[in-house]
């Protein structure tokens, strides 16, 4: 059996996968077979800190940017090794209503965005060292 097991919760996932692999110890005893189970961990979840969150919510605001609290998705990604070691922020940047898609060749974002993008993450760099 193969399948795709995702989770916003690290101390979950780690439930879930001793569950299965306890539920296959016991199917194998109870019917006399051998299960192999490889449950391959993937990404980390991705969990920004509360504060910097704020931080970079009260920046936005005081720009005038449209901020909006996206819901939760389980997109695989590398950001995740970095929040289980550091206090993180994942944020989007919003580049224009007719960018193409992300990841593909057609992505063309507006370049404009690209420098309030980088004065933004400046910005918010210097408010969080400043306190």
């Amino acid at each position: 059996c193969v399948g795709t097991m995702q989770s916003f919760d690290e101390r979950l996932r780690a439930r879930v996968k001793d569950m299965i692999a306890h539920t296959a110890e016991e199917i194998e005893y109870k019917y006399d077979v051998e299960i192999e189970v490889d449950i391959r961990s993937g990404h980390p979840c991705v969990e920004n800190d509360a504060q910097l969150t704020y931080e970079a919510m009260l920046l936005a605001d005081s720009h005038g940017f449209v901020v909006k609290d996206l819901e939760q998705r389980v997109t695989a990604e590398d950001f995740g090794y970095y929040s289980q070691l550091y206090p993180s922020l994942f944020y989007c940047l919003g580049v224009g209503r007719d960018s193409g898609r992300r990841h593909t060749a057609s992505f063309l974002p507006d370049e404009r965005a690209l420098a309030v993008g980088e004065e933004f993450m400046y910005q918010l760099a210097l408010n969080i060292l400043n306190k």
